[in-house]
């Protein structure tokens, strides 16, 4: 798919096309947050979310009637890290929900969260890699492994020691970019997610932006609702030096990295007459 051609805003070819979706009635804006509102750090508490994307958020939010996060991260900490008043956050790839200042999980995930808890525990007993960092996010738990000086080597032994703990306890093993998570075995994911959000907020059209395999499903679903239920859509991909080749593959266009994706945030704010 083509890339961004210029640094302020979505390529030529993508303009007409976008402003016709942001007045065609109720648009959403969708994102992930890792690679996408913010750049990918050493390790997940060193990321951030530059005070600029805020600004362009909550301006975003007070003109959309739906401005959301579907994030790895879980919703605590997606909360946490975007900041911004008046959008929705979804954690654990849609396993859980911000609401009312609290963390929400579905309750078909719910209930696996003391496995999860009992697997990570383990998994941090058989790895002892001084590298890895290990996160437990309750209805999912990771395992990064960035930091490694032989990532692929890392990547392997962490791959092994999950799958196999993930099979005992009935859990499945998702892998992100530099990471890899024991998760609960429900049909719940970005895409899923995404496809939720526009029935609960009768949405005309959509925008999802991500980088990585998780955002795939969101990408996909995209389709589907433009199919399904007629709703106008675009999967807007955000490129990195660690792209997954099937995200430009499954994107309407490719913004050049996180700044790419705050020019493109200025442009639909400018669009809009939010500023």
């Amino acid at each position: 798919m083509p890339s961004a051609s210029d640094s302020h805003g979505p390529p030529a070819r993508e303009v007409v096309r976008i402003r016709h979706l942001l007045a065609s009635g109720r648009f959403g804006l969708v994102s992930d947050i890792d690679g996408t509102l913010s750049h990918i750090a050493p390790s997940p508490e060193q990321a951030s979310v530059d005070p600029e994307v805020r600004r362009l958020l909550a301006a975003l939010s007070q003109r959309l009637p739906l401005v959301a996060v579907i994030s790895g991260r879980s919703a605590a900490k997606a909360r946490e890290m975007v900041g911004v008043d008046g959008i929705v956050y979804l954690g654990n790839y849609g396993l859980e929900r911000w609401v009312d200042g609290r963390v929400q999980p579905l309750p078909v995930a719910e209930e696996y969260i003391p496995r999860i808890h009992s697997t990570f525990i383990e998994a941090r007993r058989f790895l002892d890699l001084p590298c890895l960092i290990f996160e437990d996010k309750g209805v999912s738990a990771s395992v990064h492994f960035r930091l490694c000086p032989d990532p692929l080597a890392a990547r392997q032994t962490v791959l092994e020691v999950l799958t196999g703990l993930a099979a005992q306890a009935g859990l499945v093993v998702e892998e992100g970019r530099s990471v890899i998570e024991v998760r609960a075995p429900v049909d719940v994911d970005k895409g899923t997610a995404l496809k939720a959000l526009v029935a609960e907020y009768r949405l005309d059209s959509v925008a999802f932006i991500g980088d990585d395999v998780s955002d795939l499903a969101a990408f996909q679903a995209i389709r589907r609702v433009s199919h399904e239920a007629s709703v106008q859509g675009i999967a807007v991909g955000v490129s990195s030096p660690e792209m997954p080749p099937a995200v430009p593959e499954h994107s309407d266009f490719v913004l050049p990295g996180v700044d790419g994706v705050t020019d493109f945030l200025r442009w639909v704010v400018k669009e809009l007459g939010a500023h």
